[in-house]
């Protein structure tokens, strides 16, 4: 199991340290094959993804576009109190190319209820 830091006041301080370093493995990665990365980074998601707790910050949703499971999804179309198929067509979008479902606003309203309590 990989350790993933999770504290976002840590993550900033390393990712200082680390500027530089970042900047090259930036550089490295625009050679590489899309499609190769691709598989890799969906290796390393599906690897730490149960190791984050997305209730504890939210801080991704305030700038990424955030993908939903179908688990989420019923999740939260129960929190908002509504079926699975309005909360579908309410409050997401699906990428054509990936056929995932993405919630439709940034920052997410999941974020947005976590950084207001």
């Amino acid at each position: 199991m990989i350790h993933i830091e999770l504290d976002i006041e840590k993550i900033d301080q390393i990712s200082k340290i680390k500027e530089s370093e970042n900047i090259r493995f930036r550089s490295f990665l625009k050679g590489k094959d899309d499609d190769e990365l691709d598989i890799i980074v969906h290796g390393l998601y599906d690897e730490i993804i149960n190791q984050i707790d997305c209730t504890e910050c939210g801080n991704c949703c305030i700038t990424f576009r955030t993908s939903l499971t179908d688990k989420e999804i019923d999740t939260l179309s129960k929190i908002d109190n509504v079926s699975r198929d309005v909360f579908i067509e309410k409050y997401t979008e699906e990428d054509d190319f990936e056929k995932e479902k993405y919630l439709k606003d940034i920052p997410c309203r999941v974020s947005i209820r976590l950084s207001t309590g």
